[in-house]
């Protein structure tokens, strides 16, 4: 997979494309201040309008000249709004195509490091489950051997027992396996929750390496 499609035919293009929409960028901005300055005077005219009306009584069915004017100017200003909107909403349509183009590098850059992060995180916790496997395994075989030992330990100081007249002791050797399982068994309990939280963590790696080529993939694409 190649990793670096920067060519300079790409470079070339880049330019043209970046140049062309600095290009409506700055159109962009001289409609916007253009759009702002009129809505501002759009603003006061309608609010001196309205205190017009106010003072006349907003329900009067008589207008005055003073509010034919102001009604006028209202008018005339939101007139002057409706192709500054339309201007600039077409500049930021024919912007957006562009944007893509221009983003390409630094989506692209960004997809390959989420991708790159999550399969050595998908990597590292496979290690870990590979270790904890082979622990629990050894721990495992470790149980079944104490047990064994541990049956017989028990037989053979059962036999004592019945045998025995006086107060009778455990043997340390049967003392000393007991503990011995208990702590397999406690180790054992250790290492599948360790097991299950790093599968916790497994599960969703593979959906999200998926979507992250995906990403990866249209990145590269656009450029």
């Amino acid at each position: 997979m190649k990793l670096n499609p920067f060519s300079k035919k790409y470079n070339g293009y880049y330019d043209s494309v970046k140049t062309k929409f600095d290009g409506l960028e700055r159109q962009l901005e001289s409609k916007q201040r253009e759009l702002a300055d009129v809505r501002g005077e759009y603003d006061k005219a309608t609010e001196r309008y309205n205190r017009i009306i106010e003072s006349g009584g907003r329900y009067s069915l008589n207008a005055t000249p003073e509010s034919s004017r102001q009604h006028t100017l209202v008018s005339a200003l939101s007139n002057q709004m409706r192709p500054l909107r339309s201007q600039t909403e077409s500049i930021i349509g024919q912007q957006k195509p562009l944007l893509r183009i221009i983003q390409a590098p630094a989506d692209f850059s960004k997809a390959h490091a989420e991708l790159c992060e999550l399969t050595g995180q998908q990597k590292q916790l496979h290690e870990r489950l590979q270790k904890n496997d082979t622990s629990i395994d050894k721990i495992a075989k470790r149980i079944a051997s104490v047990q064994e030992k541990l049956t017989e330990q028990t037989r053979a100081a059962a036999a004592q027992f019945i045998d025995s007249d006086e107060e009778f002791v455990v043997p340390p050797a049967l003392v000393k396996l007991e503990t011995e399982l208990k702590l397999a068994q406690a180790s054992m309990a250790d290492l599948q929750g360790q097991r299950q939280l790093i599968s916790d963590e497994l599960d969703p790696l593979p959906r999200k390496i998926s979507e992250a080529k995906d990403c990866f993939k249209f990145a590269r694409s656009v450029m």
